[in-house]
């Protein structure tokens, strides 16, 4: 869990940009002052979901120092032996309005060497719509590899091809401000559904930083 001041210092500062039109169509819209942008970046294909990369202002910096003040550095050490600290690739706000449906199961890249990191910015609970995860789903291939086998009859030959399983979701009932959630970009995972009511919650707010291993494997990436 990271510290509640600059936890507390993001999530105001998040509140104030997402609901800021101008702010929003200045940074994001092409030519500026486009509030039709802005509502399609709110109700995008996401289900409800805005995520948009903010302006590197105080608060956000000082969360990252949190982040690399607190044991994430240390697991990390554990999940990728070098000598060289994992760098940031980038930090995004994520807000889900209320009745927000459910994502697919989806993955956001095509590594392990890429580590999602999910800060909770206030307290929320399971019908809020956090974040669903298939664990050991980032051991799965992503697809089906292909070779030929020089037989004529049969040019080509599926390999790697993983069986059919019985997966499982966990979501955690409650999640406090300052909580931490980390996986593997590989992992399998969905925003869940928002049953909350429309105008009844303030939607859910949450800050998403993607770490990337350095002195290792070459990035890999099947999103970006």
């Amino acid at each position: 869990m990271l510290p509640l001041e600059p936890v507390a210092a993001v999530h105001e500062a998040a509140r104030r940009f997402v609901a800021n039109r101008s702010a929003i169509t200045r940074y994001y819209s092409p030519g500026g002052g486009h509030g039709k942008m802005y509502k399609t970046m709110q109700l995008n294909l996401r289900g409800r979901r805005f995520e948009v990369v903010p302006p590197a202002t105080r608060p956000f910096i000082n969360l990252i120092k949190a982040l690399r003040s607190s044991v994430v550095p240390k697991f990390l050490a554990t999940v990728w032996p070098s000598a060289n600290e994992p760098r940031l690739l980038y930090t995004t706000i994520l807000m889900q309005l209320p009745n927000a449906t459910a994502q697919g199961y989806h993955r956001d890249s095509a590594t392990t060497e890429d580590m999602k990191v999910q800060i909770a910015v206030h307290d929320f609970e399971k019908q809020d719509g956090g974040t669903e995860f298939v664990p050991c789903s980032h051991a799965i291939p992503l697809w089906t590899t292909w070779r030929h086998t020089g037989d004529e009859r049969l040019p080509i030959q599926a390999v790697n091809h993983p069986r059919p399983q019985r997966c499982y979701s966990l979501q955690r009932d409650r999640t406090l401000a300052g909580d931490v959630a980390m996986y593997f970009g590989q992992l399998s995972h969905r925003g869940g559904r928002n049953r909350r009511a429309p105008n009844t919650h303030a939607p859910r707010l949450f800050v998403d930083a993607v770490l990337h291993s350095t002195g290792r494997a070459p990035r890999r990436d099947g999103e970006m």
